[in-house]
């Protein structure tokens, strides 16, 4: 069988998930990892086509790099519906290289998620109680609440972190009811969480694990059947985390590149820089503005779906 070559990207990278990290302005939840490949044999005339395309936007490029940072976040603020020409036919062009020859992985990790998971530790399933779920719910209304104590109780005094979870659940089970056809799933999933709550573990690490990506990619080239291969990451500098990552979890044939001399790795940022800024803005969308709204259904705007037939296709 014949070799493919990898290429690794990032986006929404955060070394330390610190509550000054999780309370920063520009905070996002989401870190987002890219990786895209192809048979050697097709690398030729994969990365030919690829220069083609970066020609033609020779005018949008960044110190001789055409990033995903070309397209702002605010042109993405109704998803594709607010893309001005320009920048639709950038995406449709980028968008026209993938074929049947690439092959494409994704990975969205939540860094809260990361943390209370660590926290959590020790709540093990059983045939009774699915304590991933219990994991996955409280993650979920941290990010979706945001309460300040919460996030600083985290950090702070694992001892206390319990009555201060507890006192949230208990709060926002309350102001559910106000509204219970709507949320009368997240009052039982509450309620359930208040039954289990006991104790929790203290945080090991800050420091962001790196593994989680490689984890699905090992897993997706064993699905594929991919045994020989390279991945190639973008340089980092001397302490390579990623790619001390990739080795930790098993994978092989890892090296680093600058991206100015890597299509892939250029290939690669573009994706990830592309999904990063499509789930902000579908965060920010339904992002709740007042603590009155909390108990109200948030649906996109309608602004989101006013789109003609190019940014439809």
């Amino acid at each position: 069988m014949s070799k493919y070559n990898f290429y690794y990207d990032e986006s929404e990278h955060s070394r330390k998930i610190n509550h000054k990290t999780i309370t920063a302005e520009n905070y996002f939840d989401s870190f987002i990892a890219v990786v895209v490949g192809w048979l050697s044999n097709n690398q030729a005339g994969l990365y030919e086509r690829y220069t083609v395309f970066e020609s033609k936007y020779e005018h949008r490029k960044s110190n001789g790099e055409l990033k995903s940072t070309t397209i702002k976040q605010s042109q993405l603020k109704s998803g594709f519906a607010s893309l001005n020409a320009d920048n639709l036919s950038l995406l449709e062009d980028f968008l026209t290289l993938f074929d049947e020859r690439i092959l494409v992985y994704y990975a969205v990790s939540s860094k809260i998620e990361y943390i209370i998971h660590q926290l959590f530790e020790d709540y093990e399933n059983s045939l009774l109680v699915d304590m991933d779920a219990m994991k996955y719910s409280i993650t979920k209304a941290i990010v979706s609440y945001q309460p300040s104590d919460i996030m600083a109780g985290m950090y702070n005094n694992t001892g206390e972190f319990i009555g201060l979870l507890k006192n949230f659940f208990t709060g926002q089970i309350e102001k559910d009811k106000a509204n219970k056809t709507l949320k009368q799933k997240e009052i039982e999933q509450f309620s359930q969480i208040l039954l289990l709550l006991d104790d929790v573990s203290t945080i090991k690490t800050i420091d962001w694990n790196y593994d989680i990506a490689f984890v699905g990619f090992k897993k997706f080239l064993n699905e594929k059947g991919i045994h020989d291969y390279s991945i190639t990451i973008d340089q980092e500098g001397e302490n390579s985390n990623t790619g001390k990552a990739a080795e930790r979890v098993g994978l092989c044939s890892i090296s680093e590149a600058d991206s100015l001399t890597s299509c892939g790795i250029r290939m690669a940022d573009m994706l990830a820089g592309i999904i990063s800024k499509l789930l902000k803005a579908l965060h920010n969308a339904l992002e709740y503005a007042l603590p009155e709204e909390l108990i109200d259904k948030k649906i996109l705007d309608k602004s989101w779906f006013i789109v003609n037939e190019r940014q439809l296709a």
